[in-house]
């Protein structure tokens, strides 16, 4: 992965993740072309079981008839359904399914080793719509995982203003509530001056949320308090007008994919979402007229 997806995949993880299961089936069904005849939807899924730390249950339908386009790179439809999913170690998804339309793919160009050269063996944008469901425990856990608080604490150097004394994340933790409201719970170590040792810093985060646009998740009535002392509502709202530009999912569409929340909705314990999904083709970046 390129320097530039690395810097996508810090602002919007989850999707990312969606685009690689995309690779990731479609990769594991190109394995099963040949020889035509063999149980697709199995072999699918047989595939897609190696290659992530852990699925509870999972079921793969490939819709192929007639059965020859599958040797030209067309397949109807592809479907996911599968429970306890841990795409890499330490994150667990509740639910993820996933419902492609139409896929076409130039078989002699084909590569899966990045989502640039992927794109590149596109016969047409390769779309479809997911659905997604989080509980609060299973996030909690990754966000304890050394290898996402790595990805949180260069997230937060790119946040914090250059004159911003130095900050460590040492623990994050969420609660979500009813009706799109969330609390958040981080704490820091700001660096103490020479020979002090580090100062805690416990920052707690109520905020309601809606999205906007299907591509923008707008933080709405925030408040925020540092030690259990109230943060003032103006440093808040200047903090959240900073941090709602870097939510919208727009930023994905400079390596040509396209994410549109259709649903968002929290309830004690979970999140769930609806979102569609379209990765064009590399060479539709060169053509002047083309549209997103």
């Amino acid at each position: 992965m390129g320097q530039s997806e690395k810097s996508i995949c810090s602002n919007s993880v989850y999707f990312l993740l969606v685009m690689e299961w995309l690779l990731i089936a479609l990769s594991s069904l190109l394995t099963a072309l040949t020889p035509v005849g063999l149980v697709v939807d199995q072999t699918v899924a047989d595939n897609i079981r190696r290659r992530v730390s852990g699925v509870e249950d999972l079921a793969v339908r490939v819709d192929n008839t007639p059965s020859w386009q599958l040797i030209q790179g067309q397949v109807q439809r592809v479907r996911l359904a599968s429970r306890g999913l841990e795409p890499i170690p330490s994150l667990r998804i509740e639910r993820f399914d996933l419902e492609t339309d139409p896929i076409a793919l130039k078989l002699d160009q084909l590569s899966t080793n990045n989502l640039q050269k992927f794109r590149a063996s596109l016969g047409k944008p390769l779309q479809g719509a997911i659905q997604v469901v989080m509980t609060e425990k299973d996030i909690n856990q990754a966000l304890a995982n050394p290898q996402f608080k790595t990805q949180l604490q260069a997230w937060l150097k790119t946040v914090l203003p250059a004159e911003a004394p130095p900050l460590e994340l040492k623990t994050a933790t969420l609660q979500f509530g009813q009706n799109n409201t969330l609390s958040i719970q981080v704490e820091l170590l700001q660096a103490g001056e020479a020979g002090q040792p580090p100062e805690s810093l416990a920052i707690a985060v109520n905020t309601g949320f809606q999205v906007e646009q299907g591509h923008t998740l707008k933080l709405i009535e925030p408040s925020a308090s540092l030690n259990g002392r109230k943060i003032s509502n103006r440093i808040v709202s200047s903090v959240v007008g900073s941090f709602s530009d870097r939510l919208s999912l727009k930023s994905l569409e400079k390596q040509g994919v396209i994410a549109r929340l259709l649903a968002l909705q929290t309830e004690p314990g979970q999140l769930s979402l609806a979102a569609f999904l379209r990765l064009n083709p590399l060479d539709s970046d060169l053509k002047p007229d083309a549209k997103n």
